[in-house]
């Protein structure tokens, strides 16, 4: 079995962190989409929480972006001016933990030989934290990558039929393709849910937006495109064909070209949502938009949506 080693490195904010995994993988070029993957999605969460620091959605994140490859090791590897974090992974078990924080002058380490460790007798201040610090290695025990439950695999499976490809959910475009795609079909009928509460789409600054569609998308975001799978019994055959039916309306019959995808897409939702809800709004935006006769093809897709059924 060969054996593949894969390092990812990152800098922000006087902090360092490195990811060091070992994979049972004849495939190199899959481990590099893989780590770039895994990248977008570090990158996103340093701009969001301004931290590089180890949590155990972080690991979760790396199980789940590598949960198609055996794992033979990781490491995770945190340094800062305050804090150094050290993490180790043997064939999917917890091997060692350290832990040194210099503001609170307070040292631990672990390994499966060696229990938990204390460079000097416990101090009453340090009580909450050393709590909180077992509580984490107890989680980092049992961390394990993330499974979609039937609410994702609907709407994965909406998006391909949809898109005709799987969604790379490490990219900031998809978000967008998603909040398009579910305000669109919302309109013509076809409504999705999360956690049995309906996806609605509000007009925002001239786009569609869902906060509990993008909180969805951020919690499944480490699933990798080639690890994706459909689930076609989980959506009605009557919502198939509309679905499909206005897929091949827009992407075929109007022929947009993929690289314009997004950008028609961001308009049209738009459109269709002011027109049934803000015709006043929906004229002005007529005479300010593109060449595009957005009458005819909302007018079009009704036609589709209903031959459909």
């Amino acid at each position: 079995m060969k054996l593949v080693h894969q390092t990812f490195e990152s800098a922000y904010n006087n902090q360092n962190l490195e990811i060091i995994l070992e994979l049972a993988d004849e495939n190199l070029d899959d481990g590099k989409k893989r780590f770039n993957h895994l990248s977008n999605l570090l990158c996103h969460k340093s701009y969001k929480s301004s931290n590089l620091i180890p949590d155990i959605e972080m690991v979760e994140w790396i199980k789940t972006v590598f949960s198609g490859v055996p794992e033979q090791s990781l490491t995770i590897n945190y340094n800062s001016k305050i804090l150094t974090i050290n993490i180790n992974y043997l064939n999917g078990q917890l091997n060692s933990y350290y832990y040194k924080s210099n503001r609170h002058n307070l040292t631990m380490s672990y390994s499966q030989n060696n229990n938990i460790v204390f460079d000097k007798p416990i101090e009453l201040k340090n009580v909450e934290i050393i709590s909180n610090l077992l509580k984490k290695l107890l989680a980092l025990h049992n961390v394990k990558a993330k499974t979609l439950a039937n609410d994702s695999l609907k709407l994965i499976t909406i998006y391909k039929m949809f898109y005709n490809e799987y969604p790379d959910l490490s990219l900031t475009e998809t978000k967008r393709n998603f909040q398009n795609m579910v305000s669109i079909l919302e309109q013509f009928g076809i409504n999705t849910f999360i956690d049995g509460i309906k996806i609605e789409t509000d007009y925002g600054v001239c786009k569609m937006e869902s906060a509990r569609l993008d909180s969805w998308l951020y919690k499944i975001c480490s699933f990798y495109k080639d690890d994706l799978t459909t689930r076609e019994n989980l959506v009605d055959i009557k919502e198939q064909r509309k679905i499909k039916a206005i897929s091949n309306y827009l992407f075929n019959n109007l022929k947009v070209i993929p690289e314009e995808k997004t950008e028609f897409l961001d308009e049209l939702a738009v459109m269709i949502y002011l027109k049934k809800e803000w015709y006043t709004q929906y004229m002005r935006y007529l005479e300010e938009s593109s060449d595009l006769n957005f009458p005819k093809i909302i007018r079009d897709l009704k036609k589709v949506a209903r031959k459909s059924k």
